[in-house]
């Protein structure tokens, strides 16, 4: 469900344009929706497709409250629906207490007749997207950009500086900040009230996390399991009908092993990536799979799908908060369709378990995470944008990250932390919150406050070294080991029975890798191995640029005219100035509806840029 408020403005005017913001989210025309009007403003949501009204989470009591929950919350060891129905019965801070205990990925919106006050409350870790702005006198809520956007389709949306510079240096957002100047997210763990006498809005934090770390990967393994289990067992009492995205990495795996242990059989389906490592990702996972006696259907690429009316779905879903071109979890999208109802994610399992980098503070992260990264946009966007905007872009971004370093300190907990709040939040939770929430619900366990307090009792450095997911496993999922795992790019040996896989997969990689070298490919002719997997490039990266008028206070148009001149193919340089223009029409066009105008234009000729391997774009 995705939901659209409007506050400060007539019923009637509420009304008309929360009934904009709902149209904007809507993923199909017929799905169901509805407009709630009240003394303060209005409020509405559209359901996923296939929904019906028993599938809404909204209630509405006798005594005039009502109360409509997006997302997909859980009720540890309750009954979902008697929170709900308590929480719109209560006319006080217990129902706003109900709501904040709650677990998952939400955003509930709580009307009480009698106090005459609206309340709005976000999950812990904030991971189910809630979006404002103040437009004049109207306080605008929605669950996506576009939502916000449609409250005033006259005006254009301005892209903010300081935003773009983090999507393009840092591949996402890293504070509430979004890509349209105005247009805040609003914070994890908060509870926001408005009353008519309020002179301003009342916002608070309900729960906050520390990690204080120190217990030993064994015991804090068993801690984090058991609160695992209540987490995966309060999505089974709401969600019969699931799918499990199988690859064969450690957060998937552990997914399966949960859904089975609470009775579940979910369908399993992977996704190839038949050049890396001789496919160990979809190998192990049919051997995971078999483990678990179940099977696997598999899905395969399309070298074509970035110039495919999937990838513009995913672009309307996605809302170019983050950079998705040639990226293997763009292409996943289009296999998560609403008839599997509810799918298996483990954004928050992964994050939470296991961390990359060994015993280093905020400013050596920051430098390995920028390292070639910032240099290369910043030098394309040289090619792109005026000086001036450009400018405020890197001063945006910097002071950004300077607040974001004197919240965090510099000791080693804090790379992780920003981890979480920023990448996880802005980037990877994405993917189940914004783009696979439009059709299914997302199940996510580790998306709990018990859940995270046993997290963030582990000793760090054994997330670091993998101690704690193989504490975790060894302990409580022996037989999962009997697999090697895929992490990133690298295969990981689990030991035991998984030895003798790693090394002949290990060696079937090396051979593949040889076999595809030029001139060894070249020797044996057809003996060789196929061709790497490449992504053909996208049409509608040369549409972006041949399009006009663009926005004069953003873009140099010299500069653009240079790069639309050329007749060859373009340089590195000019190839990501380009894909960076691309996201920022795209982005404008998601806003204001016209994407779909992209669908029926036809590919626009030009001097071609090199296919993309996919390996070399997968993370």
């Amino acid at each position: 469900m995705k939901l659209a408020i409007c506050l400060g403005a007539p019923a009637d005017e509420a009304t008309a344009v929360v009934r904009r913001m709902v149209a904007a989210q809507a993923w199909s025309p017929a799905a169901p929706r509805d407009v709630i009007a009240f003394p303060l403003g209005a409020v509405g949501f559209v359901g996923r497709p296939g929904q019906g009204a028993g599938d809404f989470l909204r209630r509405q009591a006798p005594n005039g409250n009502v109360l409509v929950v997006a997302g997909t919350p859980i009720a540890r060891g309750r009954s979902l629906d008697a929170d709900l129905a308590r929480a719109v019965e209560e006319a006080d801070a217990t129902a706003v207490a109900l709501l904040e205990a709650l677990d998952g990925a939400y955003v509930a919106v709580l009307w009480q007749e009698r106090e005459q006050r609206l309340s709005l409350v976000t999950d812990c870790l904030g991971m189910q997207p809630l979006y404002t702005a103040t437009r004049g006198r109207r306080v605008l809520y929605a669950s996506e950009l576009k939502g916000i956007a449609a409250a005033e389709p006259a005006a254009a949306p301005v892209p903010d500086p300081a935003a773009w510079g983090a999507v393009f240096y840092f591949g996402h957002p890293i504070s509430a900040r979004t890509t349209v100047t105005g247009v805040r997210r609003v914070e994890p763990a908060t509870m926001i009230t408005h009353a008519p006498g309020d002179a301003e809005l009342r916002e608070r934090r309900y729960w906050r996390w520390e990690a204080t770390g120190g217990v030993p990967a064994p015991a804090a393994a068993d801690a984090i399991v058991a609160e695992l289990r209540l987490d995966a067992a309060a999505y089974a009492a709401q969600h019969a009908q699931t799918t499990l995205l199988l690859s064969g990495g450690f957060d998937s795996r552990l997914n399966l092993a949960l859904a089975h242990e609470v009775g579940l059989s979910p369908r399993l389906l992977s996704h190839s990536h038949p050049d890396e490592n001789a496919d160990a990702d979809g190998k192990f996972a049919h051997a995971t799979a078999r483990i678990f006696g179940a099977t696997v259907e598999r899905a395969r690429a399309s070298a074509d799908f970035f110039s495919s009316d999937g990838y513009l779905d995913y672009l309307r879903r996605n809302e170019l908060i983050t950079p998705s071109l040639y990226l293997f979890i763009a292409n996943v999208s289009h296999v998560v369709t609403p008839a599997m109802r509810a799918v298996w994610d483990g954004c928050i399992l992964g994050p939470a378990l296991k961390f990359g980098r060994r015993g280093q503070g905020f400013d050596a992260y920051l430098r390995e995470a920028l390292a070639g990264r910032r240099a290369r946009h910043e030098a394309a966007g040289a090619l792109l944008f005026r000086r001036d905007w450009l400018a405020t872009l890197n001063e945006g971004f910097d002071a950004e990250l300077r607040a974001e370093r004197e919240r965090l300190g510099d000791g080693p907990i804090a790379p992780w932390r920003f981890n979480l709040e920023t990448r996880v939040r802005y980037r990877t939770g994405t993917n189940p919150y914004q783009v696979y929430d439009s059709v299914v619900a997302p199940l996510t366990p580790a998306l709990s406050k018990a859940s995270w307090e046993q997290v963030c009792l582990a000793d760090h450095a054994a997330r670091v070294d993998l101690r704690l997911y193989m504490a975790l496993y060894s302990r409580h999922f022996p037989a999962a080991l009997r697999v090697p795992v895929v992490s990133g790019h690298e295969m990981i040996n689990t030991g035991g029975r998984a030895t003798p896989r790693f090394y002949r997969q290990r060696a079937a990689a090396a051979a593949a890798d040889l076999l595809r070298r030029p001139k060894v490919a070249r020797a044996l002719g057809r003996l060789g191995a196929p061709p790497k997997f490449t992504w053909h490039p996208s049409r509608f990266v040369e549409q972006a640029l041949a399009e006009a008028p663009l926005e004069s206070t953003v873009f140099d148009a010299a500069a653009l005219g240079r790069l639309r001149r050329r007749d060859r193919p373009p340089t590195p340089p000019e190839a990501l100035a380009i894909e960076m223009l691309f996201y920022m029409q795209a982005w404008r066009r998601v806003l204001d509806g016209t994407l779909d105008d992209w669908r029926s234009t036809p590919a626009v000729s030009a001097p071609s840029a090199r296919a993309v391997p996919a390996a070399e774009r997968a993370s």
